[in-house]
């Protein structure tokens, strides 16, 4: 598990649509780039985390053996959020959820982690936007 949590980040993926992929245990996995990956992360649900959350407490321990195979591979959406700086603000809402298991007990840590994730959108697209400028600037 990484970090410490109760509940490994893998156990919060939100639900996507996979344009190609491969099969992980029972999950398949495609993204094509980080939009896809920030597309999936910007529909962020806290019923489906919460949906997912007591799926996994039902289940007892056979979840650990699945999630190992998950965790040989670090998640893209767990490697946009690391790029993205947030990683802290995830980190609060997977213990908040874990603590809780009720997403309306977590609605702070929620909105901390999507304001941080907005900024970081507006800055990448800013970023962008100057490199193009650039670009068409040289020719």
């Amino acid at each position: 598990m990484r970090g410490g949590s109760l509940f490994p980040t893998s156990a919060l993926k939100l639900p996507y649509r996979p344009v190609s992929g491969r099969s992980v245990g029972r999950v398949t996995t495609a993204y094509q780039t980080d939009g896809d990956v920030q597309e999936r992360a910007s529909k962020f649900s806290c019923s489906t985390c919460c949906s997912r959350l007591s799926k996994m407490s039902t289940q007892g321990h056979t979840w650990a053996r699945q999630v190992k195979k998950e965790d040989e591979e670090e998640d893209p959406l767990d490697q946009l959020i690391s790029r993205s700086g947030c990683a802290a603000s995830h980190y609060a809402v997977q213990e908040c959820m874990a603590q809780h298991q009720d997403w309306r007990q977590c609605q702070p840590q929620v909105q901390a982690f999507r304001d941080c994730m907005s900024e970081h959108q507006a800055r990448r697209r800013e970023e962008l936007q100057r490199r193009k400028e650039q670009g068409s600037a040289h020719h």
